[in-house]
């Protein structure tokens, strides 16, 4: 499973010689961030390693809200981690489950350390859907003094019916539980689970010299003669999106008869797979002219590299629904291929909270080409607050 020796060589060299680089500069954050087992111990963010891991290696960053993946390079998923070299073992953040902190009974602790490996392998699964993904890795830097070492991880669920050694802390902020592959540490008041590493032969050892004055080397660093202007770049992020909600906008749940649920709504006989995406009134105010007309057919696109298309339409009454034709097929995508939502089950917000989603972003490609992303829970409403900010 080291697929990082499986990426070409070459990029592999320029990834490595970039990660020196940075490293290099690692006062710069200051001597507290550095000093570590008496010595100099480079600083090197994840974020800036995810960065140069999907420059160098064609990936593209998912920005999935701090989810089981970072990245994905085709059908591989790849989470990265940057952290010091820890006597006592090294552990790495893996899934946040601060949203879904109120589903959490705290009380017990096997109760606790069921639910978050459910969490967990929901997480895992529905990134594994919405991606398409075959395979799913850690990368992890470890840093070291003048050194770092790069290691690599299989992505797997916990196995549930193996967890075993469930343990507090001293102070009940954080449980300590194994199943037959892993060790894992949940973090109780920020419901953050961390994973720790079997740490035998690293993929690669980068040694490096961290500049003690890199004030002196900055100079020399020749800046553009002009600004990068984002006008002239084509970027999905720069165009216009809104983002909608996979629950009613004004009662607050999933309606049991509508929305994700439409297929379950009385008269004429429905496919099970038959929903439509709500669209508040208040969309249409704020953003004239962003859907086509109704029931005007345009192509709805998901994300790659799974990428699948629909004929989809604004219609009903005020516009309220956004449908695929066939109306089943959008359910099919949705509820099915990425949910895993069993046939005939009928959808509540608590669900929607369950899988970390509530709702989704169009966005605007073309007239008549737009892209359907799905967006963490609590997602929808910070863009209705953010966009009630604009007078």
């Amino acid at each position: 499973h080291k697929m990082y020796r499986n990426l070409a060589p070459a990029s592999r060299e320029q990834y490595e010689s970039t990660l020196k680089t940075v490293g290099s500069f690692s006062s710069l954050h200051g001597l507290p961030r550095i000093i570590w087992n008496g010595g100099a111990t480079p600083y090197i963010d994840s974020t800036i390693a995810k960065t140069a891991y999907c420059y160098y290696f064609n990936g593209k960053d998912v920005e999935d809200d701090g989810g089981a993946i970072d990245l994905c390079i085709k059908t591989l998923g790849v989470k990265i981690s940057s952290v010091l070299n820890r006597l006592e073992g090294i552990y790495i953040l893996i899934d946040r489950f601060d949203k879904q902190a109120p589903l959490i009974n705290k009380q017990l602790r096997k109760n606790v350390v069921k639910e978050i490996a459910n969490l967990r392998n929901t997480s895992i699964y529905l990134t594994r859907n919405r991606y398409g993904l075959t395979s799913m890795i850690d990368h992890i830097l470890i840093r070291d003094v003048g050194k770092v070492h790069i290691y690599e991880e299989l992505i797997e669920p916990i196995n549930i019916n193996t967890i075993n050694n469930i343990q507090f802390n001293r102070n009940n902020t954080a449980i300590l539980f194994q199943d037959d592959s892993h060790e894992y540490l949940v973090d109780l008041t920020q419901c953050f689970l961390y994973k720790k590493i079997n740490c035998n032969i690293p993929l690669k050892t980068l040694q490096l010299n961290i500049l003690q004055n890199p004030f002196e080397a900055i100079p020399k660093i020749k800046p553009p003669k002009s600004a990068l202007c984002y006008n002239n770049i084509e970027d999905e992020r720069l165009k216009p999106s809104v983002i909608l909600p996979l629950f009613s906008d004004r009662t607050g749940d999933v309606p049991e008869k509508s929305g994700l649920n439409q297929w379950h709504a009385e008269g004429r006989i429905r496919d099970v797979d038959e929903i439509y995406i709500p669209i508040p009134a208040w969309i249409h105010q704020r953003f004239p002219g962003f859907f086509p007309d109704r029931d005007e057919v345009f192509t709805l696109i998901t994300e790659n590299p799974s990428q699948k298309s629909f004929q989809v339409k604004v219609c009903q009454d005020n516009s309220k629904a956004l449908m695929s034709n066939p109306n089943k097929a959008l359910g099919h995508w949705l509820l099915r291929d990425i949910m895993e939502i069993p046939l005939g089950y009928v959808m509540t917000r608590s669900d929607l909270r369950q899988l970390n989603v509530d709702s989704v972003e169009i966005i605007k490609l073309d007239d008549q080409l737009f892209k359907i992303k799905l967006k963490s829970y609590g997602s929808y409403d910070k863009f209705k607050e953010n966009i009630n900010r604009i007078k």
